[in-house]
């Protein structure tokens, strides 16, 4: 079984543990692929899903939210996100969240692939 999890830096594993790698050690017979993004919010998680469904995954564990967060609250950091992750606002706001994330969704289940998510936003 080929599970994708898909997210930002908190499934790459850039900061502090990795749960991708704790997931493989627990399905030692599955084949894990971590397409984690550091700084990636839902909006570049749409764009990155042809990847994503490309690997032909039976499962996709999502894990997305803090940058969005972040992105809406925080006011300076959105020269960041509009320079280095294409926000032409800067920020994903609490409705665009909501409806990107909903598309996404449907968007895997429109493929057929049984998605999990968890969003911190």
């Amino acid at each position: 079984m080929k599970i994708v999890c898909f997210g930002d830096s908190l499934t790459q594993g850039t900061y502090g543990g990795s749960y991708v790698n704790a997931l493989a050690r627990l399905l030692p017979d599955g084949d894990i692929v971590n397409a984690g993004r550091n700084g990636d919010t839902i909006i570049n998680l749409q764009e990155r899903l042809d990847e994503v469904l490309a690997l032909a995954p039976d499962g996709v564990f999502l894990m997305v939210g803090g940058n969005d967060a972040i992105s809406y609250s925080q006011p300076k950091v959105r020269s960041y996100y509009r320079k280095s992750k294409g926000l032409e606002e800067g920020c994903v706001s609490p409705e665009q969240f909501s409806a990107a994330y909903r598309d996404l969704l449907l968007q895997l289940q429109i493929a057929g692939v049984f998605s999990m998510g968890w969003a911190a936003a």
